[in-house]
């Protein structure tokens, strides 16, 4: 429902509270029928549901919804098919200045019954009642809406503000084709049902590029609501095209992204919510250009750039707890304050291990603030840190199954074991979007570095061993000229996360009680918790000094080396969850991997060369 809008009851009508569908239906149902925008409310009174009863008898009329500023709606069943309906009516006394509403009506009819797309709220009818009411029948949303979310808890996950822009972009990509604009995206024209699938509804106020039965709306009218216009609405004489809608979608992104409406000389997301990605400020920034050449050409490109980073902001779990703690710690790792977050940390271990040996992880230094200017995020949504005693950054998490889909969605010919999670007991492995992707071998990383290089100019590659030790904390304590099979388990006793042992809590995602319970048949440490059975989201965990996260459990990382001189295996670093043997645990420990061996518990992480 519009600002200033109320919902208005006619005579005779029962109480709203007394029908049986909850407010969130009702409400769902109202954003689906009725117009918004500037057009005012007429001086008219809907009918009584007894009244749309007479007129309608193929429905039974179980209520009245509210109404708008062009109709009313009411909630129904449909008595042939038994499925719930959303019915708008119209009014009948359409005065002189309204363009010939009744034609455009019938026109908007036919426009929007043309369009079928799973992310389009359905119209299953239109037609004029013996009594001269115009009426069409829609698609029952019961849920919500993004006006109400907004409302609700203000600025929305990043995850969720892209698959809704996207599913928009989608719907409007099929309305376009079809010659169709809808001129009054906005919130509560989003719907959400209780599936979580995303429905734009009220193309009422489309406008269809192409004339229909002679008739074309004149350009010089604006309908919508002002915010969400485009600039070009506001010009008499400019007729509007697709782009007028992605204008909408952007002031609506940016609303979903930071709580508040871009007015004025409004500042960029990040600006207004630190660590926002940046990637996002500069599709707003296209999207909402005054000049409309300078915007994304169709919703298609527009969906393309969301999907580009959507990737990064994926997360397949629902616990919002471990999703606030994975930001923050996230947020942390990039952050001018990343010290002061370790210290604690560190604190904690030393504690735990009640003093700290000499031979613990070290590092001569930590990043300069030079250093960590160099940080950065790629298209992909992967965070790289510097690592001192090196000219690499290093991925700050290993390589998930949605970066290595990227690949795979332009480069079909690509072995398919990573897909699937065979290969591990009975449960299998997740094929969650945000674990680490597993079953690759070393040909398969050469090709996804390969590619992703070429996308971004820069060299992505595997670690070497020694860089890899560097991260972990004990590079200077090792010979980087050594084969790594000569230094394994050299430094007994020192771990990814200090000295203490058994780790404490939230250390890494290893072989742990939960993995027993479920038949794990590798070593596991009796007593610990880590809450998963088989691999973990990417930084579940604690991260290290430097920030980065799982140098210790989840899956074996490979590297670049070979492990022996004969040059038939690879080293591994870093354990896994399937085993908690404490000697496969050491920062120091390799793992012999073949190189063309696909594992459910071998992944790997990058480095980019600076």
């Amino acid at each position: 429902m519009d600002e200033g809008e109320s919902e208005t009851q006619p005579p005779n009508m029962p109480d709203p509270q007394t029908v049986r569908f909850s407010p969130s239906v009702m409400l769902g149902l109202l954003a689906a029928g009725t117009d918004g925008g500037t057009r005012p409310k007429r001086d008219w009174s809907p009918p009584a549901p007894e009244d749309i009863q007479r007129a309608l008898p193929q429905y039974e009329i179980t209520g009245f919804i509210a109404r708008g500023g062009m109709g009313a709606v009411y909630l129904g069943v449909q008595r042939a098919l038994h499925r719930a309906v959303a019915i708008k009516i119209l009014p009948p006394d359409i005065a002189d200045d309204e363009l010939d509403y009744a034609k455009r009506f019938h026109r908007e009819a036919q426009a929007m019954a043309s369009l079928s797309h799973p992310n389009i709220v359905t119209v299953y009818e239109a037609g004029e009642t013996a009594d001269g009411l115009l009426y069409f029948v829609m698609e029952h949303i019961d849920g919500s809406d993004v006006c109400r979310m907004i409302a609700k808890n203000g600025r929305q996950e990043p995850a969720e503000a892209l698959r809704i822009c996207i599913a928009v972009c989608a719907a409007l990509e099929c309305a376009h084709a079809h010659g169709i604009i809808h001129r009054d995206i906005k919130p509560s024209n989003v719907l959400i049902n209780q599936e979580g699938v995303v429905k734009v509804a009220d193309f009422g106020l489309a406008k269809l590029a192409a004339s229909i039965d002679g008739f074309q709306t004149q350009s010089e009218v604006t309908v919508g609501t002002p915010i969400f216009l485009a600039p070009e609405a506001h010009l008499p004489g400019i007729a509007l095209d697709a782009r007028a809608d992605l204008y909408a979608v952007g002031v609506m992104f940016y609303q979903m992204l930071t709580g508040v409406l871009p007015r004025g000389r409004f500042d960029s997301p990040s600006g207004t919510v630190p660590g926002l990605d940046p990637r996002l400020d500069a599709i707003i920034d296209r999207v909402m250009q005054a000049d409309r050449d300078k915007r994304y050409p169709s919703a298609a490109a527009l969906k393309a750039a969301l999907e580009k980073v959507s990737p990064n902001f994926a997360p397949n779990r629902t616990d919002r707890k471990i999703l606030a703690r994975k930001t923050l710690l996230a947020t942390l790792a990039l952050s001018a304050a990343l010290v002061v977050g370790v210290v604690a940390y560190w604190q904690r271990i030393q504690a735990a291990a009640g003093s700290l040996k000499p031979a613990g992880p070290s590092w001569s230094q930590l990043p300069t603030a030079a250093d960590k200017n160099l940080a950065f995020i790629n298209t992909l949504g992967m965070k790289f840190m510097p690592v001192p005693g090196t000219q690499v950054l290093f991925c700050i998490h290993e390589t998930r199954k949605g970066d290595y889909a990227a690949y795979v969605a332009v480069n079909p010919e690509v072995d398919k074991s990573w897909s699937n999670n065979q290969g591990y007991n009975a449960g299998g492995v997740s094929t969650a979007d945000d674990h680490p992707v597993v079953k690759v071998n070393n040909a398969d990383i050469e090709g996804f570095c390969a590619w992703l290089s070429k996308q971004e100019g820069r060299r992505y590659r595997l670690p070497t061993d020694h860089e890899w030790s560097c991260a972990v904390g004990i590079g200077e304590q090792e010979d980087p000229k050594e084969l790594p099979i000569n230094k394994g388990l050299l430094l007994k006793d020192v771990f990814a996360w200090g000295l203490a042992w058994p780790p404490p809590p939230d250390a890494l995602n290893m072989g742990d009680e939960t993995l027993l319970r479920a038949g794990g048949k590798n070593p596991t440490l009796a007593g610990y918790k880590d809450g998963f059975v088989t691999t973990a989201p990417v930084m579940s965990c604690q991260p290290n000094l430097l920030g980065i996260y799982d140098l210790a459990g989840n899956v074996w990382e490979r590297c670049s080396d070979w492990l022996n001189a004969q040059k038939t295996r690879q080293a591994g670093r870093g354990g896994s969850f399937d085993n908690g043997d404490r000697s496969y645990l050491h920062a120091s420990a390799r793992l012999s991997m073949p190189p063309e061996t696909r594992s459910p518990t071998y992944g790997f992480r990058l480095v980019v060369e600076r």
